[in-house]
């Protein structure tokens, strides 16, 4: 059904401006760009429409895409079919066959987005709430059921106790994703298994454990995910998160609609056996999860990490930050981050004093590469009628009131 208040062509009037008259292209943005350089300079498309000299632009730059505009003033004119139908839908089609796909128009016109019931769970007196699967949010749900068993708020929050914590429930976790989780349609997923608060309370004997799980996040993609949440005048909230994958997603870019795409079929099992095994029409595992906390009915929380399968490990440091140590929006943000990642255990550099303690809790700790993540949220005070918003310095994002 419809949703909203404002038509299309108004919400989209902002990106079909940009897009023609241009943007500027900030320092983060400019990172992830120069990194994915080589991979847009495999295809002549990408490496014309993309690239300017063979290089990504720098910070500062002012980008423009008419491309991508006349794409997005089609939508705003004709709506969503508009994209998946037509000269659109099956230029894209067209194009992906010249680079060796199996894709027919029909495979874009058929294309239908779904409203889904969210999962939740409760923790110490609020509901936490995720998109079910093929999504990766039951994750989170279940770091949190294992964590409540536990008297997280006694810990300090930047300490070693805690993070060691963090990081097992995440192995245990995990462990379950990469178990189980996938397309629904084509066959049941178990969510119970994460939701189950007696499955937790036996679980959580193994948090303290040296070797509390084999169970290991895939290897995390260099992100291509951005991540808004928005709260209005009558506190109607939004969390809202889209992904290309990795940065770029495929690196294949359609020159005469400005789209790019995405490579989410990564998230696929190899395994033919496994559930979530590669199929026609079917969804692979993803991991853009929005969040979205309540109590008593009522959001409080609107918010969401991006960096792949640091999602839930994210989302679950900033719910404990809230809910266990009082702390605002902003300020959980900027706290340092752990990841636990292919058994290494990664810091950034507030959290590497740590390094000894940790490492005696039975962790292989390196120092993080880069940044771990990036998180923006709103937190909503009933009481005071009052919006706190929270921006990550990591990224080029930005809380802003209007």
């Amino acid at each position: 059904g419809e949703q909203g208040t404002w038509p299309l062509d108004r919400v989209l009037a902002p990106a079909l401006r940009y897009a023609e008259e241009g943007f500027v292209v900030h320092q983060r943005t400019a990172e992830e760009w120069r990194f994915a350089a080589g991979k847009l300079a495999l295809t002549p498309e990408a490496r014309d429409g993309l690239l300017r000299d063979g290089m990504a632009p720098s910070a500062g730059t002012v980008w423009r895409m008419p491309a991508l505009a006349r794409t997005l003033r089609a939508i705003a004119e004709g709506g969503p079919r508009a994209f998946y139908e037509g000269e659109i839908g099956e230029g894209l089609a067209d194009f992906l066959r010249s680079k060796g796909g199996f894709h027919a128009a029909e495979d874009f016109a058929s294309h239908r987005g779904r409203y889904v019931d969210p999962l939740s769970t409760s923790y110490r007196g609020c509901d936490v709430w995720q998109i079910p699967p093929n999504g990766q949010g039951a994750t989170a749900l279940l770091m949190l059921n294992l964590l409540e068993t536990y008297p997280v708020g006694e810990l300090a929050f930047d300490g070693a106790e805690r993070h060691h914590l963090l990081a097992r429930a995440a192995q245990l976790a995990f462990a379950e994703r990469n178990r189980t989780i996938a397309d629904p349609d084509f066959g049941p997923v178990p969510v119970e298994i994460f939701l189950d608060k007696a499955k937790a309370t036996s679980m959580a004997s193994a948090l303290c454990d040296a070797d509390a799980a084999s169970g290991q996040p895939h290897p995390s993609a260099r992100g291509d995910t951005a991540y808004v949440s928005v709260v209005d005048r009558d506190r109607n909230a939004v969390s809202l998160i889209s992904s290309l994958f990795e940065g770029f997603g495929t690196g294949l870019y359609e020159p005469q609609t400005g789209v790019v795409f995405h490579n989410r079929g990564s998230g696929f099992s190899a395994l033919k056996s496994h559930p979530n095994a590669l199929a026609p029409g079917k969804r692979p595992l993803h991991t853009i999860i929005p969040g979205m906390v309540s109590r008593s009915g009522r959001p409080i929380v609107s918010f969401g990490v991006t960096g792949g399968p640091f999602q839930p490990i994210g989302q679950t440091q900033i719910i404990c930050g809230i809910v266990d140590h009082g702390l605002d929006i902003q300020d959980v943000i900027d706290r340092p981050r752990s990841f636990l990642l292919d058994g290494k255990l990664q810091l950034e550099p507030g959290l590497m004093p740590l390094a000894g303690l940790l490492g005696a809790l039975g962790h292989e700790v390196v120092p993080a590469a880069r940044a771990i993540g990036g998180a923006h949220g709103i937190a909503i005070d009933w009481a005071n009628g009052s919006l706190f918003g929270g921006s990550d310095a990591r990224k080029d994002g930005a809380a802003l009131a209007t």
